[in-house]
């Protein structure tokens, strides 16, 4: 292949490519690589067999340069959260020992607790009928009601309806006596779909799955990659579990950059991480700062009476259930 057929083949395949890579194309007249000066992101090889006798060439390269766009896409700003469609706040930040915002399978829209709460609450009184509040439906009243519902979704590629359809058969959403049979091996595909059309939840699912061995062989390598994609779609959680790996692992540097991003999303569990880790001199003093600013930002923007109502009857169920 000469220089001039391989501008030609990065013109049609890849135009207006701006981060300049070097891309190295074998030839049969050069015993080495052609190192060709282009704005290429991507190696062409004309065989399999010239890709395998020069990968030893350029491996370290090409390894370095994969990290470097990893933690690109890794630590740069995560997207917003997005917004309640009934109350137009955004949606609380994730938190470890509740859960403030539900997926519907009747309309396939992720609701706050404190809008589905004045729902029931209005309802238990007698001055309205129990419906979603999106979707004016009433609940479902069983278990293969909402298996039909998620299945409608899973139709227009929903990635929610996956990961929901996905916990039913890991035995997380409904109880076993329920008559579904668990298939965490059938979880495990719908998670990876959901993953794939968008669902962080659908990736940190899947992840929990490897790190364990449920329904998967163990894998914690895997475990990290899926971390990873949940972590760039916005999953506090998940980024607070990469910085845990990190900090294992002796990266602590890697780990409070983690801390930092998912405390600014209102995680709190990370913000005492990182705390921890500007006490013992691995964050300083502005990006502890600014995290903390960022994560009273992220709550005092999710706040509300309907939520803090919902959360006060959770906590109240929590303690009559488990004392």
């Amino acid at each position: 292949m000469h220089r001039l057929q391989a501008r030609e083949i990065l013109q049609r395949h890849m135009p207006g490519m701006s981060s300049p890579v070097s891309l190295f194309l074998p030839c049969r007249r050069v015993r080495s690589p052609l190192l060709i000066p282009t704005n290429a992101t991507t190696l062409i090889f004309s065989s399999v067999r010239s890709k395998k006798s020069h990968w030893p060439s350029h491996k370290r390269e090409c390894k370095k340069r994969a990290a470097e766009i990893l933690d690109e896409r890794l630590f740069k700003t995560p997207p917003p959260k997005p917004d309640c469609p009934i109350c137009f706040l955004p949606l609380p930040p994730r938190s470890l020992d509740e859960s403030g915002f539900a997926y519907h399978p009747c309309c396939g829209q992720v609701l706050c607790s404190g809008c589905t709460f004045q729902i029931r609450s209005d309802a238990t009184k007698g001055n309205k009928p129990c419906l979603c509040p999106f979707c004016r439906t009433r609940p479902h009243t069983s278990l293969k009601e909402a298996m039909s519902r998620a299945n409608k979704r899973i139709q227009v590629n929903d990635g929610g309806a996956f990961e929901f359809l996905g916990s039913m058969y890991f035995g997380k959403t409904h109880p076993r006596k329920e008559g579904l049979r668990q298939d965490q091996k059938r979880a495990c595909e719908l998670y990876l779909k959901a993953g794939e059309l968008g669902s962080a939840d659908g990736y940190i699912c899947l992840a929990g799955a490897y790190y364990n061995g449920e329904g998967v062989k163990k894998d914690v390598k895997k475990a990290i990659h899926f971390y990873q994609k949940s972590a760039i779609l916005g999953h506090e959680e998940a980024r607070h579990n990469l910085g845990a790996f990190e900090q294992m692992s002796g990266n602590v540097d890697r780990a409070a950059k983690h801390y930092a991003i998912a405390a600014s999303a209102g995680f709190d569990n990370s913000l005492t991480n990182l705390r921890s880790c500007f006490l013992k001199g691995h964050a300083n003093k502005d990006e502890y700062e600014t995290a903390l600013r960022a994560h009273k930002m992220s709550h005092d923007e999710a706040k509300s009476e309907q939520r803090d109502k919902a959360r006060g009857a959770y906590q109240q169920m929590k303690t009559e259930i488990f004392g």
